[in-house]
């Protein structure tokens, strides 16, 4: 095959795709970046507003590169990976899930270990999820490719 036509090939799969993931990478940054910050930028402490930033910014990489990889193997690798980036995310940021802030004289205890431990079962959930759909994927792929055998 020539260098045309897989020049051709490349642009019909893979322009879309990569339109389509940018799309929804540049929503996912009005809403988590630019609309936050023009609501409500000082009801935010300031040493989580890197937190919140590293959030975000996960969640639009793992959005472009889902949706990029979409119809694809990878599609439910690069899930996986999210579901452990995000468990990894949530222990660091919570580690003992306690957040104390001040203000002035008051002072404010909020005990979030019961939040933190539904996070870490979502993400368990989603890790296990994704894990099925990789093994869901691979029978339909040899299931499609037993089939495609037969008939020849």
């Amino acid at each position: 095959m020539d260098d045309n036509a897989r020049w051709k090939t490349f642009s019909k799969k893979m322009i879309p795709k990569i339109l389509k993931a940018s799309l929804v990478a540049i929503i996912l940054y009005v809403l988590l970046f630019y609309i936050p910050m023009l609501i409500i930028p000082s009801f935010i402490p300031s040493e989580y507003e890197s937190f919140i930033d590293v959030f975000a910014a996960m969640i639009i990489f793992f959005a472009f590169i889902t949706t990029l990889a979409s119809g694809t193997i990878f599609r439910y690798v690069f899930g996986t990976a999210r579901a452990l980036a995000f468990l990894i995310f949530f222990v660091q940021i919570l580690s003992n899930g306690v957040v104390t802030e001040s203000f002035g004289t008051i002072s404010i205890l909020v005990d979030l270990r019961v939040f933190f431990a539904m996070l870490i079962a979502v993400e368990l959930l989603e890790f296990g999820k994704n894990m099925f759909e990789v093994i869901n994927f691979l029978a339909e792929t040899s299931n499609l490719e037993m089939s495609i055998g037969t008939e020849s």
